[in-house]
């Protein structure tokens, strides 16, 4: 569980804690190595008691190895025990109005969160401390610091003679390094022995009861001097609740007010930290992007690409490719071959077009699409590396707060599409508007329909300028010469005819390509040279 996560539900804890009247909450905690039940046990034994099980279930609460790290004691007219709880004949706890958690965790690591909930939302704390590890336990720090603001903290060191000081010189040295400065009122310190506590309630136990010994070893235990200032701290705050009040006490309003001034600072260290963790992404992210984005500049420059993101087809590229089709039309195609070769020109436009049209410069293409591919390999493993540290885990926090189902599905998208580059990407739009030269209803094709429209009528004309000639021959209708003549005149002019119009419809093929291919060529290439670089760097758009 996160840190302001535990802090959220304890707020909600301490708000409906607020919501009834309740008993005083004391805790007590300590390792198993501090006497923690020793004290407990010393603080609420009575031998002398009528009720004769409270000092069996006392002795016996945690003679199990899997009893429960956390233990409850409430006051009840008899003993009543269970496994979180035991319900004791206890004066103190009756006339404190009191109930006390007893918290023992083992002393290679910290309590449950659990049993953090439980001493940061009780009202008193005492923290039981051995004299031969004192706070050298780094799971022991951590505990004391987290609880240093906390009202009401008790330090109960566990010594063997009270009368010698020199353990609590030793503690207060430390706490003076420990603690930050704060406002909060220092711990109360306290010496405490469990052994003399235990000597003078076994001399009460023994065939003839000792009170002097009693009283000699329990009172100078500090045990009574300990209950005597927590029951000090906790009426001084809260005042007995009228009959049938259901208004929160003092302590609670106390104990509330410092789990919200707490879960504040949770939450501001939290903040901090994402914000920390943000800023070293996003120089992570910015520091591989001008990589990635440099290179991509480098590549776009020598494809021509300017500034209106249109790629600029070399001259001379566009003079040789115009150059192989002129050549086929005024060999093959001549206007006086046109009659028996016009249902040719598509297939002959075809293969040279597919051949010879802007090779060079499909080459230079794919060259370019393979620059950009051997930079997508480079960046690849360092981008999987970049990804793969704690700030862009959606498990590792302190970002994993922000990470959403729709947000994991756009990086997952994002990784996916920056290793999709493929050697046609650049090319494609090349191969594309080559093939519409001679598709159905392009630039060839139109040239063709062109052509035989010539062909049909100047055959019409040459071949109705003899026939008239033939017929007015047979017919004595004019002179031989005059005939010849007519006849030639035609046969001239249709082919005159033919040639004018080849000659435009040639012209106007070549309009064709540059309005409808080559010109929207320019603007496709500068597109896809445009994705194929942002794709390089869509992988960094959905992280920070």
């Amino acid at each position: 569980m996160s840190r302001h996560t535990s802090w959220h539900s304890r707020l909600d804890a301490a708000l409906a804690d607020l919501q009834h009247h309740r008993r005083a909450r004391v805790a007590v905690a300590g390792d198993r190595e501090a006497g923690t039940s020793a004290l407990v046990s010393a603080a609420f034994d009575d031998p002398l008691s009528a009720d004769g099980e409270l000092s069996v279930a006392l002795a016996s609460r945690r003679l199990n190895h899997d009893s429960p790290e956390a233990i409850a004691l409430t006051y009840a007219d008899k003993t009543r025990t269970a496994p979180h709880e035991l319900a004791i004949p206890s004066a103190w706890l009756r006339d404190n109005n009191t109930d006390v958690v007893e918290v023992v965790f083992s002393s290679t690591g910290p309590p449950l969160e659990s049993s953090l909930d439980i001493l940061h939302l009780s009202d008193a704390t005492v923290l039981v401390l051995s004299e031969l590890s004192l706070l050298s336990p780094p799971a022991l720090q951590s505990l004391l610091l987290s609880l240093s603001s906390k009202p009401n903290l008790f330090l109960a060191l566990n010594v063997t003679d009270p009368s010698h000081t020199s353990a609590l010189s030793a503690l207060s040295h430390t706490l003076s390094t420990l603690l930050p400065p704060s406002s909060s009122p220092p711990p109360h310190l306290t010496l405490i022995s469990t052994s003399l506590a235990t000597t003078g309630l076994d001399a009460l136990l023994s065939p003839t009861p000792s009170y002097t010994i009693f009283q000699t070893s329990y009172n100078s235990s500090g045990i009574p001097s300990l209950l005597s200032s927590l029951s000090h701290s906790l009426s001084s705050i809260s005042l007995p609740a009228p009959e049938g009040s259901t208004a929160p006490s003092a302590l609670q309003l106390q104990t509330a007010s410092y789990i919200l001034e707490k879960a504040i600072h949770a939450l501001a260290f939290e903040g901090a930290r994402i914000r920390d963790a943000l800023d070293e992404a996003r120089a992570d992210v910015a520091a591989l992007s001008f990589v990635g984005n440099e290179a991509g500049k480098r590549v776009m420059s020598e494809l021509g690409v300017d500034e209106s993101g249109r790629m600029r087809i070399p001259k001379d590229e566009i003079v040789e490719a115009r150059k192989q089709l002129e050549s086929l039309l005024d060999s093959r195609f001549a206007w006086w071959k046109l009659p028996i070769r016009t249902d040719d020109l598509v297939h002959d436009l075809s293969t040279v077009v597919s051949t010879s049209y802007l090779r060079s410069f499909e080459d230079l293409l794919i060259f370019h699409t393979g620059r950009l591919l051997a930079l997508s390999s480079s960046l690849l493993p360092k981008i999987d590396d970049l990804l793969s540290t704690p700030s862009f885990s959606p498990s590792s926090p302190p970002l994993s707060s922000l990470y959403s189902p729709t947000h994991l599905n756009k990086i997952s998208q994002a990784q996916l599409e920056s290793r999709q580059i493929h050697s046609t990407d650049l090319s494609a739009p090349l191969v594309r508007r080559r093939a519409q030269i001679t598709a159905p209803g392009g630039p060839a094709e139109v040239l063709q329909a062109k052509a035989q429209k010539q062909v049909v009528g100047a055959t019409s004309l040459g071949g109705g300028s003899v026939l008239g000639a033939v017929v007015s021959q047979l017919g004595d209708l004019a002179e031989l010469g005059t005939n010849v003549g007519v006849g030639l005149l035609g046969v001239t002019l249709a082919a005159w005819i033919l040639q004018r119009g080849w000659g435009k419809a040639k012209k106007q093929f070549f309009v064709d390509m540059e309005q409808r291919v080559t010109g929207g060529l320019e603007d496709d290439l500068g597109a896809a040279a445009q994705r194929l670089v942002d794709r390089l760097g869509s992988w960094q758009a959905d992280f920070v």
